[in-house]
C-alpha cells in the first residue's frame, strides 16, 4: 500500500532499520486495494495481518544481529487495529512503542490491557468509510456484528460485542477506547493532526468519496505536506527518546 511504502521510506531515510511486510502478497492475495476495501470484511483482513505481524515480531526478537530491546511497531487503518492488539501481547523488554494510525475499532476489537506504550494517531479530517462528511473515524461506532471473537487475539471488547453476542449493539469508538485505557493507567496518547485525513503518508490531502458494497461513503485521504512533516518528526522524536 502506498501509505505504508511512504512511511517506511521516510523512517529508513532517518537511519532507522525497518522490517516491513505485505500480508496480502505473502498469502498470494494480490488484488488492487479497492477490492479489499469494498469486498472483504474488517475482521478477515485483520486476522491475516495479525497472524503475519505476530510471526514477524517473533522472528525479529530471535535474530542475533538485531537489537531486540528497541522495537517500535507501526500500523495504518486495519493494520492499526492489529498493532493495538499486538500491544497487548508483545513484551516490554522488546517493544518501546506501538504507533496506530487511524484504527477502526472494529474487526478483531480492541484489547482490554496494553503491555507497552501506545500512540494512537488521527488526522482531524479522517472520515474514511464515513456515512457523512463529519463522520470522524476516532468518534465512530459500528454494529457489533462487524466484530469476530477470535481466540488468537488478546482479551478485548469484542468479547461482548460480536456477531453472536451483543450483535444488535454498537462497538466502542477508537477515541473512547483510548481514553478508557488512559484512565486505567495505560501509557497511551492520542495524537491529532490538522490538515490530515486517512493514511497521512499517502500523499497530498484529497477529499473524496468511494463506492462500497453498501453505498457511497466519504473517504478523505492523505495530508498537507506540513502535516506529514510534523507527524514524521513526532514519530522520530518518540523513537529517539530515552526509555
Amino acid at each position: 500500500m502506498g501509505d505504508n511504502a511512504n512511511v517506511i521510506a521516510a523512517i529508513r531515510a532517518a537511519g532507522i532499520g525497518v522490517l516491513a511486510f505485505d500480508a496480502y502478497r505473502m498469502n498470494s492475495l494480490e488484488r488492487p486495494s479497492a477490492f479489499w476495501v469494498r469486498n472483504v470484511t474488517y475482521e478477515a483482513r485483520q486476522r491475516m495481518i495479525f497472524t503475519t505481524a505476530r510471526a514477524a515480531y517473533l522472528w525479529v526478537i530471535n535474530q542475533p544481529g538485531i537489537d531486540a530491546r528497541r522495537i517500535h511497531l507501526y500500523g495504518v487503518s486495519n493494520g492499526a487495529d492489529v498493532a493495538l492488539n499486538m500491544a497487548a501481547i508483545v513484551e516490554p523488554a522488546h517493544v518501546r512503542t506501538v504507533f496506530a494510525e487511524a484504527p477502526a475499532g472494529a474487526g478483531l476489537g480492541l484489547p482490554d490491557r496494553l503491555a507497552v506504550p501506545v500512540r494512537v494517531i488521527f488526522g482531524l479530517l479522517d472520515n474514511y468509510a464515513g456515512q457523512h462528511v463529519e463522520d470522524w473515524r476516532w468518534k465512530r461506532t459500528v454494529p457489533c456484528r462487524l466484530n469476530i471473537l477470535w481466540p488468537d487475539t488478546p482479551p478485548g471488547n469484542a468479547a461482548t460485542c460480536n456477531r453472536e453476542r451483543g450483535s444488535s449493539g454498537r462497538t466502542q469508538s477508537p477515541g473512547d477506547w483510548a481514553e478508557e485505557q488512559r484512565t486505567r493507567g495505560a501509557d497511551i496518547e492520542t495524537w491529532f493532526y490538522e490538515g490530515g485525513a486517512h493514511g497521512m503518508f499517502l500523499g497530498p490531502l484529497r477529499r473524496q468519496t468511494m463506492d462500497w458494497a453498501t453505498g457511497t461513503m466519504h473517504a478523505s485521504i492523505g495530508a498537507e505536506e506540513a502535516t506529514r512533516r510534523q507527524l514524521l518528526a513526532d514519530i522520530l522524536t518518540r523513537i529517539a527518546a530515552p526509555h
